[in-house]
């Protein structure tokens, strides 16, 4: 069994891709499918960046990097997880975003220092749209722009369940609905390829009635005339006991 430290060794050095950038957001293309760490454009290169596993006992020595004995060399001095690093070959861009102003890709922008990189995602909400952020995707918030970075701005709360999606003329009892991240929206498998040739079809058991069809809340509907809507599902209708 590895030990904690080389644990902690492993996830606080970052491998480097190849390929240029400027910001995280132009590394989308090159970590896409990672998985159990994150992605970040440092110094010019797409890297990526382990986090600790869950579950790992681990004492912070730092909060900042001023905690650490490097402190007086903070060119090369940063505090990551918790952790102290002064490692001259594991340099970061910031501390603050003052710093980004001697970065060549922050020379015409206002970039902000976030997790000791100088980032630039947006001038206008529809920047974070067009760039296909996270924040765009989201069902219960929509965009902000703050900072010139993409934020979440919570959507008006709609729904606590499908009945409250009914009332409020989002749907009707008797049609698939869904109340997602307190939104009024269409249940997931409605927008299946599938669905196209099999419209009336919304179940492949009773708890799916349970889950979109509120007049079918409460075990009121079997799931009924089950077909084959491709190779490997069968669905079937939500059909009042």
């Amino acid at each position: 069994m590895l030990s904690l430290s080389i644990i902690l060794a492993v996830l606080c050095v970052p491998s480097v891709f190849s390929d240029e950038c400027q910001f995280t957001q132009d590394c989308n293309v090159k970590c896409e499918g990672l998985q159990d760490a994150s992605c970040a454009c440092r110094f010019g290169s797409c890297i990526t960046v382990g986090h600790y596993w869950f579950g790992v006992t681990r004492t912070r020595d730092c909060e900042e990097f001023t905690d650490c004995d490097c402190s007086e060399t903070p060119e090369t001095c940063f505090c990551r997880e918790g952790k102290c690093i002064s490692d001259p070959e594991d340099k970061w861009e910031c501390h603050n975003s003052t710093d980004c102003s001697v970065l060549e890709k922050c020379s015409d922008k206002d970039c902000t220092c976030r997790g000791n990189l100088c980032e630039f995602e947006c001038t206008t909400v529809e920047d974070c749209i067009k760039g296909d952020f996270h924040c765009s995707r989201s069902i219960g918030s929509e965009c902000g722009c703050e900072e010139h970075l993409c934020t979440h701005v919570d959507r008006p709360k709609q729904c606590e369940e499908i009945s409250d999606c009914v009332e409020l003329g989002k749907c009707t009892g008797d049609a698939p609905c869904s109340c997602d991240e307190s939104q009024c929206v269409d249940p997931w498998y409605v927008n299946q390829s599938w669905r196209e040739d099999y419209p009336t079809k919304n179940c492949k058991n009773a708890k799916d009635c349970n889950y979109s069809i509120a007049n079918c809340q409460n075990d009121k509907c079997t799931c009924e005339n089950l077909e084959k809507v491709n190779k490997y599902e069968s669905w079937g209708e939500c059909t009042p006991i």
